[in-house]
C-alpha cells in the first residue's frame, strides 16, 4: 500500500526502494539491473535519516521486461523455498542446542542442616523484600519468622535453595534471549525442582506444587496469546 509520500512520488513517475521490493526486487537485483537510484529525496518522516533513494518507474519497467531480469527473477523465486527451509533448519538447530544445554544441566544442591537452612531462607526472604520495599513505591510483603506458617516457610526454603544455593539464575541469564529460551527455562526449572526434591525429600511436595503452578501459568500465557 502506498503511503502519502509514496503516492506523491508516484505522480512524478518515481518509486521507493521499499516499493521495488514489494514488486519482487531484492538488493542484489537492484544493484545488478538498476545500479544507481535516479534521484534522492529527504526522508519526510525522519529528518536525520539517510536520503531516500528513488527510481524512475519507466526504467524499472524496462528492466523488468528484459530476458535477463525475467531469468533472474525466476531463479530468485525458485531459491526462496530453499532459503526458507535453510532458515527454519538453522532455527531448529539453535533451539535443539539450547534444549540440550538445559537438559544436560544438573544442579548441585548442598545438604544443609534443617535449622540452618530455615534460618538462611528466612534471612534471605526478609532481606530481599526489605530491599524491594525501598524502591520508592508501595510494596506489600509478609515478614518471615521461625513461627510463620509451615507451608509459607517451606515455600521460601525451596525458593532460597533454587535462587541462592544453585547456579539456576546464572544459567537462565546465560540462555536468555536465545531461540528456544521458554522451553529451555521450563527444562531448567524441572531439573532444579527434581534435584531439590532428591536432596531434601521433605520438600518434594512443595517442589511438585511450584512446578505445577509454573506449568499452569505458562499454559495461561500461551492461551492469552492465541
Amino acid at each position: 500500500m502506498e503511503t502519502g509520500f509514496e503516492a506523491y512520488f508516484a505522480t512524478s513517475g518515481l518509486i521507493t526502494k521499499t516499493q521495488l521490493k514489494e514488486r519482487g526486487w531484492t538488493d542484489a537485483g537492484i544493484k545488478r539491473f538498476l545500479r544507481q537510484a535516479d534521484c534522492t529525496k529527504e526522508n519526510p518522516h525522519y529528518r536525520c535519516a539517510p536520503p531516500m533513494k528513488l527510481f524512475r518507474v519507466s526504467r524499472v519497467e524496462a528492466a523488468e521486461a528484459t530476458p535477463e531480469y525475467l531469468a533472474w527473477k525466476e531463479a530468485s523465486e525458485a531459491r526462496k523455498p530453499a532459503a526458507k527451509a535453510a532458515a527454519q533448519a538453522g532455527i531448529a538447530t539453535k533451539k535443539a542446542k539450547l534444549l540440550e544445554i538445559a537438559n544436560n544441566w544438573r544442579p548441585s544442591i548442598p545438604k544443609l542442616p534443617a535449622e540452618a537452612l530455615r534460618k538462611a531462607a528466612i534471612e534471605n526472604h526478609n532481606a530481599y523484600h526489605t530491599n524491594r520495599a525501598t524502591w520508592g513505591r508501595y510494596y506489600d510483603w509478609t515478614t518471615a519468622t521461625p513461627e510463620s506458617d509451615a507451608g509459607f516457610l517451606t515455600r521460601i526454603i525451596v525458593n532460597y535453595i533454587r535462587h541462592v544455593l544453585t547456579d539456576y539464575e546464572a544459567l537462565l541469564e546465560k540462555l536468555r534471549g536465545r531461540i528456544g529460551f521458554d522451553e529451555a527455562k521450563a527444562l531448567v526449572r524441572f531439573q532444579v525442582y527434581d534435584a531439590i526434591a532428591e536432596t531434601y525429600p521433605d520438600l518434594a511436595s512443595e517442589c511438585d506444587s511450584q512446578e505445577e503452578r509454573r506449568l499452569n501459568e505458562s499454559f495461561r500465557d500461551k492461551m492469552a496469546r492465541l
